[in-house]
């Protein structure tokens, strides 16, 4: 874990490797085994010597690395075409699937972030907890490594923190339905 937490204390590195892994997202099926690849190898490069913080370029050339990595080797196994998928109408007329239009769906953007607030009670770690939920990140090891970082702690206690919190979650969403 030490060795990761090196890879954390730079915060333009971190930044770099997660704009890289914006750019994958198209391509691979899962960022966060890229990214989790990067700061280990990273962190064990960081951990070698002290002056290894310094060699920004060999630094840039390890992610550049695993993202070729990644391109070639962990490419989406499938990619279908939303147009090839058509349905019968009730007209009996055949028609092309169209996804929803996520940026016109403002009111369910509003109910997630009164549901937010209202889970959270003011809270900044229920809500950054609350807000990774929010957009698929249920990943708990992820998720408290992210609080780890911004919050300080360690990885374990936030984990344990994250899974109570969503059994108390559960039970006032329950109540209220």
């Amino acid at each position: 874990m030490n060795k990761e937490k090196l890879v954390y204390e730079i915060d333009w590195l971190v930044e770099y490797i997660y704009r890289e892994s914006d750019k994958l997202i198209h391509k691979i099926t899962d960022t966060t085994i890229f990214e989790d690849r990067c700061i280990k190898d990273i962190g064990n490069y960081l951990a070698m010597d002290e002056k290894n913080r310094r060699n920004k370029n060999y630094l840039v050339r390890l992610v550049k690395r695993k993202v070729q990595e990644a391109e070639n080797g962990f490419k989406k196994e499938e990619t279908d075409l939303l147009s090839d998928y058509t349905y019968i109408d009730d007209d009996g007329d055949e028609r092309e699937l169209e996804p929803e239009d996520v940026l016109a769906n403002v009111e369910s953007e509003v109910i997630t972030k009164e549901t937010i607030d209202l889970l959270a009670q003011g809270d900044r770690r229920k809500t950054k907890i609350l807000e990774g939920w929010a957009i698929g990140n249920t990943n708990d090891k992820q998720v408290s490594r992210m609080l780890a970082h911004t919050l300080g702690g360690t990885i374990e206690s936030h984990r344990k923190y994250i899974q109570r919190f969503r059994n108390k979650c559960s039970e006032h969403l329950s109540a209220a339905v």
